[in-house]
């Protein structure tokens, strides 16, 4: 079993930029925009583009947010054991890492939202039904905020808002799933299919299945990695399932079964993956450098794509053809990994506090920034130097794909010459 190392923790690394981006690619689905005002649009788009829409959005990205519950759970308590004052600790440290960016950016959103409103060009492109600034109350805007009885204000941090909960309830679900693993995950997995409602309305089945399971892992490690045909054979066949899945499309519990069995077993390849990733040099460098960028493009990405999407039907001719697909699904989620990431770094150049704040930082030097594994320094530059926001998202693809050409040959050699 593996414990806390600093492989481990590189392979954590790694998934966090690319899960935030499967996270901007499931809200890129949705071909139905609603206006302020009442108007409609339907953008139509063949049968074939529509199945790679579901392929991608609802089944191979869906695994992203699991991971992270798997992620937060597995680093709560790994490197200490659990008692009062490490518990403590960690409460004050989520209250800057999780707490204040929660209820900074919902509250950011609301000010966007009745801004957008009051100016007459951008009212369309605002339609917000529980933050209207022509009968704004507080209840809504409470709920906006804090997310209590709907997903907040800004939509993804439902996410956030289920692991701060999460955590204040960790102490009794580590202690549950270590002392009766059996019974627990199998009432887990129970509400993980349907079987029962839960006890929080708040806290949905995926989000404490997965949660517990880090909490579990790490007391106990994660099981080591098989060799790399088993790990191949793995990801081909849940590259296989989510096809038939987007394909066939079943219904019922029978879909809830299928689409839960292609997130266990996508996960699991995923995470066995990274072990071929971890030894890409300098792409496996470069993930790590990004990594911290994940928490502000999940929490930043969905006013910004909603927003472009709207543009984009609004002004272009969307009819039932191939360039509205590509311009949805290829264009815009593009063009807000360009904006969300850009932004970032003009704001861990220019305002470092502020970035670290809204990215979710705690005080103490980010993780990702740690010597890594044989304590030598990654090989790309610390972050991007940048001018303006977009400057930067390029200069960042620009690195990126100075790394991807040698890293790739390598990455293949390594992966295929192994059993």
């Amino acid at each position: 079993m593996l414990k806390l190392t600093p492989g481990i923790s590189k392979r954590i690394d790694i998934l966090r930029l690319p899960m935030a981006i499967a996270v901007v690619w499931i809200h890129a689905a949705g071909l139905e925009f609603h206006f302020k005002g009442g108007q409609n649009i339907v953008a139509g788009i063949p049968e074939s583009d529509a199945v790679v829409i579901r392929w991608i959005s609802e089944v191979l990205a869906r695994i992203a947010v699991p991971i992270f519950f798997v992620i937060s759970g597995f680093l709560l308590f790994s490197a200490n054991g659990v008692n009062c004052s490490a518990y403590l600790e960690k409460l004050r440290k989520r209250i800057r890492s999780l707490v204040t960016p929660f209820l900074l950016w919902n509250s950011l959103m609301v000010g966007v939202y009745l801004a957008g409103q009051w100016i007459p060009m951008a009212q369309p492109y605002f339609r917000q039904p529980l933050i209207e600034s022509s009968n704004l109350s507080v209840e809504p805007f409470l709920n906006s905020v804090l997310g209590y009885r709907s997903p907040p204000l800004d939509v993804p941090l439902w996410f956030v808002r289920d692991l701060i909960l999460l955590v204040i309830l960790s102490p009794v679900l580590r202690l549950a799933v270590n002392l009766a693993p059996v019974p627990c995950f199998t009432l887990l997995l129970l509400r993980f299919f349907g079987f029962f409602p839960s006890p929080i309305p708040v806290l949905g089945p995926e989000s404490t299945l997965c949660f517990s399971l880090g909490l579990w892992f790490g007391k106990n490690g994660i099981p080591e990695d098989p060799g790399a045909r088993v790990r191949w054979s793995f990801l081909a066949l849940w590259l296989a399932g989510t096809v038939a899945e987007a394909v066939i499309m079943p219904s019922g519990l029978t879909r809830t079964f299928v689409h839960n069995l292609n997130l266990g077993i996508g996960m699991t390849a995923v995470w066995w993956l990274t072990a071929d990733l971890s030894r890409s040099g300098a792409l496996a460098d470069w993930l790590v450098r990004r990594a911290r960028d994940s928490f502000f493009l999940f929490a930043a990405h969905g006013l910004v794509i909603n927003v472009l999407r709207k543009l984009a039907v609004s002004i272009l001719p969307m009819s039932h053809s191939h360039f509205t697909f590509v311009v949805i699904y290829g264009f815009v989620p593009v063009a807000t990994l360009l904006i969300c990431l850009g932004v970032y770094d003009a704001l861990k150049r220019f305002a470092p506090g502020m970035a670290a704040v809204l990215g979710g930082q705690s005080r103490e030097e980010p993780r990702v920034l740690r010597l890594i594994e044989g304590g030598k320094p990654p090989s790309t530059p610390v972050g991007v130097p940048v001018r303006w926001p977009v400057q930067g998202a390029l200069v960042g693809l620009r690195q990126a794909s100075g790394v991807l050409a040698p890293a790739a040959d390598g990455f293949a050699k390594q992966s295929f010459s192994k059993n």
